[in-house]
């Protein structure tokens, strides 16, 4: 499914690989830093796909697969991982939360059993209080 979101929507994040000149990072303002704990390959994209869309340079999915560690997927399963990073992504979009709080949210204090839809929207609506 993520080699078809990444062919039909040119939008690479998460756990792929990325190929960019030095001048073209650059150009992006780096990649993440204390600025983006959590995220950058997600900011990262959208300047790619920015770019893009303008006709400057090209996104190209390359044949094969990377690597990636499997601890959160073992630990928590396929359903609470997309869950878990569709909330980390809809904080980003919508600007309800910093990507450092998301950093938090993300690494910070999920034990598999503890994670829950009620879990979720405690968690949102203690977000969307403090950031009033």
């Amino acid at each position: 499914m993520i080699n078809i979101k990444n062919v039909l929507f040119k939008f690479p994040f998460g756990d792929q690989g990325w190929a960019l000149s030095a001048s073209r990072l650059r150009s992006y303002g780096g990649w993440g830093g204390a600025e983006y704990p959590l995220l950058e390959d997600f900011r990262m994209a959208e300047n790619v796909r920015e770019d893009y869309a303008k006709g400057i340079g090209s996104l190209e999915v390359l044949p094969g697969a990377t690597s990636c560690n499997p601890r959160r997927w073992a630990g928590f399963g396929v359903w609470r991982v997309n869950l878990i990073n569709q909330m980390v992504i809809f904080g980003y979009i919508t600007g309800l939360t910093t990507p450092k709080q998301l950093f938090d949210l993300y690494y910070g204090g999920m034990e598999p059993k503890r994670f829950s839809v009620e879990w979720v929207l405690k968690t949102a609506r203690a977000s969307l209080l403090k950031s009033q």
